[in-house]
């Protein structure tokens, strides 16, 4: 299991996508508690998670998605606006590996951070497109 440190979501510049880079990722399940309760936020518990897209086990871009995110409209993580809140990751199986998380305000999934030297599909020195 890993729990990040509490996160504060001001509503300013808010990103509702959360997207990782994992191995295994089928044997993943996320949940974005209450930082002061530790209790899920509505919609976006254990129980709620349905994953990424369907038949991907392993994504440098995964989109994350509860039920409550249905259509590209529906961005579960505004629950989380002007809340301070933790991310929590369970593994199921010692196989599965969690490299990097972020959120981003589209389905592209374009992180706006650095990438150093560049690399395929870059078209700058930052993630400024993503998968798009």
């Amino acid at each position: 299991m890993l729990r990040t440190k509490p996160i504060l979501f001001d509503g300013k510049g808010l990103e509702p996508l959360l997207f990782i880079n994992a191995e295994g990722a089928d044997h993943i399940t996320i949940a974005i508690n209450d930082a002061e309760t530790g209790k899920p936020l509505p919609g976006l518990g254990f129980a709620d998670y349905v994953g990424g897209r369907r038949g991907v086990v392993d994504s440098e871009r995964l989109e994350v998605l509860w039920a409550s995110h249905v259509g590209p409209d529906k961005t579960p993580l505004f629950a989380a606006q002007g809340k301070r809140v933790t991310l929590e990751v369970r593994f199921a199986s010692a196989a599965a590996r969690l490299y990097s998380f972020w959120f981003a305000s589209d389905h592209c999934g374009a992180s706006r951070g650095w990438v150093a030297a560049g690399g395929a599909g870059f078209n700058a020195s930052r993630d400024l497109v993503g998968s798009c």
